[in-house]
């Protein structure tokens, strides 16, 4: 889907937009997870098989994000988070 696609533009997003706005008042975790579930969906409409690759690296980077704000502070592991992820994007662009 993409999103000058008519289906984007008339099913999806409205869709989106208003399961968001019916899950404001259930607080802000709430309207998070429902972000990135509609994030999944958007993402895996073309191409189911690589979100296990989205949520894998997902889960990397907020590993990496936690070991730098709670534990290190450490620019080497910032640095091994931004070759993990130039690493993924060239893996996914050039093979």
């Amino acid at each position: 889907m993409l999103f000058n696609s008519y289906s984007f533009l008339f099913l999806f997003f409205p869709a989106a937009l208003a399961g968001y706005y019916l899950c404001r008042k259930a607080g802000e975790g709430v309207k998070n997870i429902y972000l990135i579930a509609v994030s999944f969906v958007f993402y895996s409409w073309s191409a189911p098989q690589y979100l296990p690759v989205l949520i894998a690296g997902m889960a990397v980077n907020y590993g990496f994000g936690w070991q730098i704000e709670r534990v290190s502070h450490s620019k080497q592991v910032l640095a091994a988070g931004l070759v993990f992820n130039i690493g993924l994007l060239g893996c996914f662009k050039y093979l």
